[in-house]
């Protein structure tokens, strides 16, 4: 897993990318709702560190949709297959 960063002040711009291996077996990808409720509001780092645990850590988060503005989803989210 790779992190590149890269700010254009000027534009202005922060662009982060998380370049991960998908076919390592040692990583997985779940999704998780703001605060485990269909509509809500709650920031990426809050939920990662919410789902972390002892042998189970969140070490990357993408926000992956867009929501309302009352925070309930516009598109389909699918959990654990």
């Amino acid at each position: 897993m790779t992190h590149y960063r890269t700010v254009a002040p000027a534009v202005p711009w922060n662009i982060n990318v998380l370049k991960v291996n998908v076919k390592n077996p040692h990583l997985t990808f779940e999704t998780v709702k703001a605060n485990d409720r269909l509509a809500g509001h709650e920031i990426i780092s809050s939920m990662a560190n919410r789902r972390s645990s002892p042998g189970h850590d969140a070490v990357g988060a993408i926000n992956g949709d867009f929501y309302a503005g009352d925070g309930s989803p516009t598109n389909i989210q699918i959990a654990q297959g």
